[in-house]
């Protein structure tokens, strides 16, 4: 597929077939483009776990309120984000000198403004903004491969973070199913705003054809 084209004919999918695996391989082929995503610093503050066991991942629907989708895939994702977004500082400015991003003698500027104190909230956000651009690259991905997905927001995030025992720099971002859809329960592909509702050119221009309930 052309990039166009698979942007348009992504949908979250939430019926899936039943009692299947995904190939090893085209997982790999999912992450090792997904390891392409632009991050700040080119932190990559991101990590993934695959979840294909059946009893987990009804462990899994029970943390997403109970979302059949879940226990209906062939694999969950779950998508983290390295809130110590600094960790690997040291190694990033040695390939900025090395790869011509940054002089030697402004290593120490740079270093300060990575490692400089930020509250755990700035944190948060920062690793939600950059983890995000995966999210988004994952579904695309996949559905090249011709895969179904569905991202999700609506689960327990502490109970997420049990589930997995993720220390406490690493959060979950999102929940992702992924597997092929259930064409018999196919609905209908929900409206689009249209583009004079969103696009803003020069200022905002507030509610511009927006409808009030």
């Amino acid at each position: 597929m052309w990039v166009v084209d698979v942007l348009k004919s992504r949908r979250a999918i939430h019926n899936y077939i039943p009692n299947k695996k995904i190939p090893r391989e085209d997982f790999e082929k999912i992450f090792d483009t997904v390891r392409y995503t632009p991050s700040w610093y080119n932190a990559q503050p991101w990590e993934f776990v695959v979840i294909e066991d059946e009893e987990k991942k009804k462990e899994l629907q029970k943390i997403a309120f109970n979302q059949s989708h879940v226990s209906q895939a062939s694999a969950v994702i779950c998508v983290l984000g390295d809130v110590n977004i600094w960790r690997n500082a040291e190694k990033i400015l040695k390939e900025w000198v090395e790869y011509w991003y940054c002089k030697e003698e402004k290593v120490l500027a740079y270093r300060n403004a990575f490692t400089k104190k930020r509250s755990e909230q700035r944190l948060r956000e920062m690793a939600i903004r950059n983890v995000s651009l995966a999210c988004m690259n994952i579904l695309l991905v996949a559905k090249e491969l011709w895969f179904a997905t569905c991202p999700m927001l609506w689960f327990n995030q502490p109970s997420l973070s049990d589930f997995l025992e993720l220390p406490k720099e690493i959060i979950p971002i999102m929940m992702i199913t992924i597997w092929y859809e259930n064409t018999w329960k196919e609905r209908k592909k929900l409206p689009l705003k249209s583009l004079d509702e969103i696009l803003h050119f020069e200022k905002f221009e507030k509610y511009k054809n927006k409808t009030a309930f």
